[in-house]
């Protein structure tokens, strides 16, 4: 009799700790929906002939279609067509084992007919043996920051042909990389074709008068580093043939990292070799 209550009691705790880890699992498991739901991205599950079993609201809203609308739709759907060359060629290099991933920037049409940019990220999950099991993807939305950037090289373009077409010569200068973008005006003040200046920070400083270079360097830290409000400062720069070139360059950082370091300044440079020369001949 008690061997019987002894074996009752250990099938009811065994069973017990079962349901008690079941429990966990369902409560993890609705953890993990909760979580996939509230995404701000899009989520979903495709099979193995490209079609969305899955999704998210995120997704859903994404492309203006009802979650039932979306389960079995092929990704080929609502991708728009002119983009298909572009992936197809990556899901099938997935197929074929020769890829487990790819990531790809394209353009879907919702529901409404409307054209969106995205992001897409796809991610093969497979079985023991090798084989596609499914896919994950992950989609975000980028119309808005297509279109800024847009926007930006439209104003970034316009304000170059304004400066270009007042004589200036516009430069740009990545901080970090020492990279420098200069204007077609730029070089042809100092008497250079365009693309025959080395594009990078140390040919500039190379470039300065000797007599100028310690007052420009020390102008210029002040200013990326706070203690002055403005960088503009005449000065003389080398010409390709050798001779010197007295200029006005003129700068603004126009982009800083989270901590507030510069990392891009854009300016001009303005031809004051007639104004220099009337100085001077007023000094005799």
């Amino acid at each position: 009799m008690n061997d019987d209550r002894t074996t009752l009691q250990s099938e009811n705790a065994a069973l017990h700790a079962e349901l008690a880890h079941l429990r966990q699992q369902v409560a993890q498991s609705e953890r993990i929906r909760l979580l996939v739901e509230a995404a701000p991205i899009g989520l979903a599950i495709g099979n193995l002939q490209g079609q969305c079993v899955e999704s998210n609201r995120a997704m859903q809203t994404m492309l203006g279609y009802s979650e039932q609308e979306l389960r079995d739709m092929p990704f080929t759907t609502f991708t728009h067509p002119d983009d298909l060359a572009l992936e197809i060629p990556l899901f099938e290099a997935i197929m074929a084992g020769e890829r487990s991933q790819y990531e790809v920037q394209k353009r879907y049409i919702r529901k409404d007919g409307q054209i969106i940019d995205v992001h897409v990220r796809i991610t093969a999950v497979r079985t023991p043996t090798g084989a596609v099991d499914f896919f994950i993807g992950m989609i975000e939305d980028i119309t808005q920051r297509k279109q800024t950037e847009e926007s930006l090289r439209e104003s970034q373009q316009r304000l170059q042909f304004a400066l270009e077409g007042s004589g200036d010569g516009p430069w740009d200068w990545q901080i970090p990389s020492g990279e420098v973008v200069l204007s077609d005006r730029y070089a042809a003040i100092l008497g250079y074709q365009p693309g025959e200046l080395a594009a990078n920070i140390k040919s500039w400083v190379d470039n300065i008068h000797p007599e100028d270079l310690a007052m420009v360097t020390q102008h210029l830290q002040d200013y990326l580093t706070g203690r002055s409000d403005l960088y503009a400062i005449e000065h003389r720069l080398r010409r390709k043939d050798g001779s010197w070139q007295w200029i006005l360059s003129r700068g603004k950082i126009i982009a800083r990292d989270e901590a507030g370091q510069p990392l891009r300044m854009t300016g001009t440079i303005t031809d004051i070799a007639a104004q220099k020369q009337a100085e001077a001949e007023r000094e005799m």
